[in-house]
């Protein structure tokens, strides 16, 4: 995913998988924000202690 420097945005909500981490949560994850109706997703996050959950925020530019 390329780097983006566009400051405001909107938060449109969480996607979360319990799976391990791999490409193909990262397009899933992608493609469930662009579902949504949002432009990008930030704060990947991988929970190591309660298990496999991978989750990313999923915003849209103003």
């Amino acid at each position: 995913m390329e780097k983006i420097n566009r400051k405001e945005f909107v938060k449109m909500g969480q996607v979360t998988y319990k799976t391990t981490w791999n490409e193909k949560v990262f397009e899933a994850l992608k493609s469930e924000g662009k579902r949504m109706g949002g432009d990008a997703i930030t704060k990947l996050k991988k929970d190591h202690i309660l298990g496999e959950w991978v989750g990313a925020e999923i915003i849209k530019y103003k």
